[in-house]
């Protein structure tokens, strides 16, 4: 074969993931590959294990793209650790006879499944790249052991800030040189709505509209919004919808009975439209205790939603605090709710203006065409090194 006749094939991609769930990480990768340039590049997904019902949306508009997906397996949780054990060995040996049977020019992890990016060298795949999404505090040991034990197995990590950069340089040991930052993007003109315009709050009794999406687990710090809130004063009316499933539901929900919360606080579950889910709201909070980056607030940005959020790594690197949005300290009791309450009771511009101020940011630094350029220019890089290395 020419090297022309090279240039002109199709780049093959598998992108393994544990599975297809609602999560930030799985949409930065549902929105990035329905977005690639079909003629220049060929995707694959591959999942571990089976995914959540609420992602069957995705698998159908995957599918429409003409993107396949292979399921490696279907087995039920369980917490044997010989049952564990014995099932992630008949994962990997599915996982080589599939990327032999593929042999894509790059296999791309992300979340636990980088502990096979072993099985992608023996399988003879040439590049290898994670993604890594997170800060990834409450990651469970052995895989953070697995990870550092594996970490030569990738030619290439992609950070999705420069918080995340530093953090899995520090965590698992990899070299800075090899460490890429690719912002995540959001699809502006799906979320774009009208920004929120303070005019339109008539009386003083105004009933405003909180609004928070996440999956209910620590990290999220929805236990620390609940008590923020029952800390607001009676002058306020208001109400507060979260969106999202977790572990952490039924005790959530016993916190805000507890808080006397319970007809302020609808725990709504997996929300379909989420454009329509948060072009409903008054003002945006994410009270994480750390987060990697924030896709949520990029999209509540991106519906013209004023945005209280957590002074926490990754968010600093959207917001700028008292510019395009407030920040507060999660673990300070209080604070988010004294911030609510100066706002909510003095110059509601301010509101707009933090709400106009992150759209334009939005639209103009966090677009999900740039990010695809972004990952489309990296893919290309990593083939052409591939070509260009001499065969042994």
């Amino acid at each position: 074969m020419t090297k022309k006749e090279n240039n002109n094939q199709l780049i093959k991609i598998v992108c393994l993931t544990p599975h297809l769930f609602i999560g930030g990480a799985e949409r930065l990768m549902v929105d990035i590959l329905k977005r690639l340039d079909k003629e220049k590049f060929e995707i694959n997904i591959c999942c571990l294990k089976a995914g959540s019902d609420d992602a069957e949306q995705w698998r159908k508009e995957l599918a429409a793209k003409g993107i396949n997906i292979r399921l490696l397996s279907n087995y039920k949780q369980t917490n044997n650790l010989l049952v564990k054990a014995f099932r992630t060995i008949i994962i990997a040996w599915r996982l080589f006879g599939y990327l032999k049977e593929v042999r894509p020019d790059i296999l791309q992890t992300q979340l636990a499944a980088d502990i096979y990016r072993p099985i992608g060298r023996l399988a003879g795949i040439k590049k290898i790249v994670s993604i890594e999404h997170n800060l990834d505090k409450d990651e469970p040991r052995r895989v953070i052991f697995f990870k550092k034990l594996f970490r030569k197995s990738a030619d290439k990590i992609i950070a999705v800030s420069e918080a995340v950069k530093k953090d899995v340089i520090k965590r698992y040991g990899y070299q800075k040189e090899i460490v890429e930052v690719i912002y995540n993007g959001v699809d502006y003109g799906k979320f774009y709505n009208i920004r929120f315009d303070w005019r339109k709050i008539e009386s003083p009794n105004y009933l405003w509209r909180f609004g928070a999406v996440g999956r209910l687990v620590p990290q999220k710090g929805f236990d620390l919004l609940l008590e923020e809130l029952a800390k607001l004063p009676k002058t306020i009316n208001w109400q507060c919808l979260i969106a999202g499933t977790g572990r952490q539901a039924e005790g959530l929900q016993q916190l805000a009975q507890y808080l006397g919360l319970a007809e302020k606080v609808f725990f709504v579950g997996h929300v379909a439209d989420m454009p329509k889910f948060l072009g409903e709201l008054d003002i945006f909070i994410m009270p994480s205790r750390w987060e990697g980056l924030g896709l949520a607030i990029l999209e509540a940005g991106s519906a013209g939603r004023p945005v209280f959020a957590s002074r926490v790594d990754g968010i600093k690197e959207i917001i700028t605090d008292k510019q395009d949005g407030c920040l507060f300290n999660p673990e300070t009791s209080g604070q988010l709710a004294k911030y609510l309450t100066k706002h909510l009771s003095g110059d509601l511009r301010q509101l707009t203006n933090y709400a106009d101020n992150l759209q334009n940011k939005i639209k103009h630094e966090f677009s999900i065409d740039e990010t695809v350029t972004q990952y489309e220019n990296f893919y290309k890089k990593l083939k052409q090194a591939d070509e260009n290395t001499p065969s042994q």
